[in-house]
């Protein structure tokens, strides 16, 4: 982590492209996500869940649009058209109105999760009668 800190906080001028490591965003602001990642979880879930079809393609379709468009290192006018038309692609998949991360719901399965571990599994019923005792 050392290393990491020094490479980001001191020498890193650029932009990263990053897997899902969650320290990045700590020590650096330009981050992009890395499109074999996206892809690859992307297809994981289709694969797992049908309603994720449609946005695993749209995603695979978007990369393919972008990669060819940048294939020939076009000017930074093109680039920022490219880089609007994902905005736009993107948002068309993402639901007006709703959070983009679960943090909400993480906090209020919290006290459960915090309970839980002090009272030990809550798997068989006398653990689930002791949960709903202090519920």
């Amino acid at each position: 982590m050392k290393d990491l800190m020094e490479v980001l906080t001191r020498r890193c001028k650029g932009i990263i492209v990053r897997d899902g490591l969650a320290p990045y965003p700590r020590y650096i602001k330009r981050l992009q996500r890395c499109w074999a990642y996206i892809l690859r979880e992307s297809k994981d879930i289709a694969e797992k869940c049908e309603e994720a079809i449609l946005l695993h393609n749209a995603l695979k379709e978007l990369y393919d649009i972008l990669t060819d468009a940048l294939e020939n290192d076009p000017p930074l006018k093109i680039r920022k058209k490219l880089w609007r038309l994902a905005q736009e692609a993107l948002r068309y998949w993402t639901y007006h109105g709703v959070e983009p991360t679960n943090t909400r719901a993480e906090r209020a399965l919290r006290p459960n999760v915090i309970l839980r571990k002090i009272l030990g599994k809550l798997r068989n019923d006398k653990g689930t009668s002791v949960h709903y005792f202090f519920d």
